[in-house]
Protein backbone atom coordinates (compact mmCIF):
# COMPACT_ATOMS: atom_id res chain seq x y z
CA UNK A 1 0.00 0.00 0.00
CA UNK A 2 1.28 3.33 -0.77
CA UNK A 3 1.50 5.57 2.35
CA UNK A 4 2.33 9.11 0.30
CA UNK A 5 1.85 10.96 -2.12
CA UNK A 6 5.54 11.28 -2.96
CA UNK A 7 5.53 7.17 -3.65
CA UNK A 8 2.24 7.48 -5.41
CA UNK A 9 3.65 10.17 -8.05
CA UNK A 10 7.00 7.95 -8.42
CA UNK A 11 4.79 5.05 -8.96
CA UNK A 12 2.89 7.00 -12.05
CA UNK A 13 5.99 8.81 -13.15
CA UNK A 14 4.44 12.24 -12.28
CA UNK A 15 7.69 13.47 -10.81
CA UNK A 16 8.74 15.72 -13.80
CA UNK A 17 7.07 18.82 -15.10
CA UNK A 18 7.01 16.67 -18.90
CA UNK A 19 4.26 14.20 -17.45
CA UNK A 20 1.08 15.54 -15.99
CA UNK A 21 -2.73 13.29 -14.73
CA UNK A 22 -3.53 14.26 -18.04
CA UNK A 23 -1.04 12.32 -19.76
CA UNK A 24 -2.22 8.85 -18.03
CA UNK A 25 -4.18 6.33 -20.01
CA UNK A 26 -7.84 6.19 -18.88
CA UNK A 27 -6.82 2.54 -17.26
CA UNK A 28 -3.25 4.41 -15.52
CA UNK A 29 -6.12 7.34 -14.33
CA UNK A 30 -8.15 4.76 -13.06
CA UNK A 31 -5.76 3.24 -11.21
CA UNK A 32 -4.04 6.57 -10.43
CA UNK A 33 -7.67 7.88 -8.75
CA UNK A 34 -8.14 4.46 -6.74
CA UNK A 35 -4.57 4.96 -5.08
CA UNK A 36 -5.48 8.55 -4.33
CA UNK A 37 -8.22 7.44 -2.48
CA UNK A 38 -6.17 4.81 -0.97
CA UNK A 39 -3.59 7.41 0.55
CA UNK A 40 -5.77 10.83 1.83
CA UNK A 41 -7.75 7.60 3.48
CA UNK A 42 -4.81 6.17 5.19
CA UNK A 43 -3.69 9.47 6.15
CA UNK A 44 -6.72 10.42 7.33
CA UNK A 45 -9.81 12.83 7.56
CA UNK A 46 -10.45 16.53 9.18
CA UNK A 47 -12.43 16.62 11.87
CA UNK A 48 -14.58 19.65 10.31
CA UNK A 49 -15.49 20.51 6.83
CA UNK A 50 -13.57 23.26 5.17
CA UNK A 51 -14.91 25.35 2.46
CA UNK A 52 -13.28 26.72 -0.64
CA UNK A 53 -16.28 27.39 -2.75
CA UNK A 54 -18.97 30.02 -2.61
CA UNK A 55 -22.00 26.99 -3.03
CA UNK A 56 -20.83 25.38 0.33
CA UNK A 57 -19.82 28.11 2.62
CA UNK A 58 -22.50 27.11 4.68
CA UNK A 59 -21.14 24.30 5.61
CA UNK A 60 -17.84 25.80 6.90
CA UNK A 61 -16.09 24.34 9.92
CA UNK A 62 -19.33 21.74 10.21
CA UNK A 63 -18.89 18.10 11.38
CA UNK A 64 -19.14 15.56 8.95
CA UNK A 65 -18.87 11.77 8.56
CA UNK A 66 -17.43 10.16 5.16
CA UNK A 67 -20.02 7.61 3.84
CA UNK A 68 -17.92 6.75 0.69
CA UNK A 69 -15.97 7.33 -2.45
CA UNK A 70 -17.85 8.68 -5.18
CA UNK A 71 -17.54 6.42 -8.32
CA UNK A 72 -16.51 7.29 -11.74
CA UNK A 73 -19.04 7.88 -13.79
CA UNK A 74 -18.79 4.64 -15.86
CA UNK A 75 -19.80 3.11 -12.46
CA UNK A 76 -22.54 5.08 -11.48
CA UNK A 77 -24.36 6.91 -14.40
CA UNK A 78 -26.48 8.57 -11.88
CA UNK A 79 -24.24 9.49 -8.96
CA UNK A 80 -21.13 9.33 -10.29
CA UNK A 81 -18.23 11.99 -11.57
CA UNK A 82 -15.79 12.40 -14.20
CA UNK A 83 -12.96 10.84 -13.88
CA UNK A 84 -10.95 13.95 -13.69
CA UNK A 85 -12.71 15.29 -10.87
CA UNK A 86 -12.08 12.38 -8.89
CA UNK A 87 -10.90 11.39 -5.99
CA UNK A 88 -13.95 12.90 -3.99
CA UNK A 89 -16.00 11.49 -1.21
CA UNK A 90 -19.98 11.79 -0.12
CA UNK A 91 -20.06 12.71 3.34
CA UNK A 92 -22.74 13.56 5.85
CA UNK A 93 -22.99 16.48 8.18
CA UNK A 94 -24.60 16.90 11.26
CA UNK A 95 -27.83 18.46 9.72
CA UNK A 96 -28.43 15.12 7.48
CA UNK A 97 -26.92 17.48 4.75
CA UNK A 98 -25.51 14.81 2.15
CA UNK A 99 -22.42 16.73 -0.32
CA UNK A 100 -19.61 15.32 -2.34
CA UNK A 101 -16.26 16.88 -1.20
CA UNK A 102 -12.97 17.08 -2.37
CA UNK A 103 -9.45 16.05 -0.64
CA UNK A 104 -9.07 19.70 -0.13
CA UNK A 105 -12.19 20.18 1.60
CA UNK A 106 -12.17 16.92 4.18
CA UNK A 107 -8.71 15.70 3.87
CA UNK A 108 -5.93 16.09 6.68
CA UNK A 109 -3.11 15.87 3.79
CA UNK A 110 -4.48 18.99 1.87
CA UNK A 111 -4.72 21.09 5.55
Amino acid sequence: MLENFKKLYEKYGLTSLTKTRADLTKDEERKFVNDCFCVYEHIGFANTFKSLYNETGKYENMKFAVLNRVKDSTEDRNNGADIECLPAWNICFDNGDVIAAYPEEICLAER
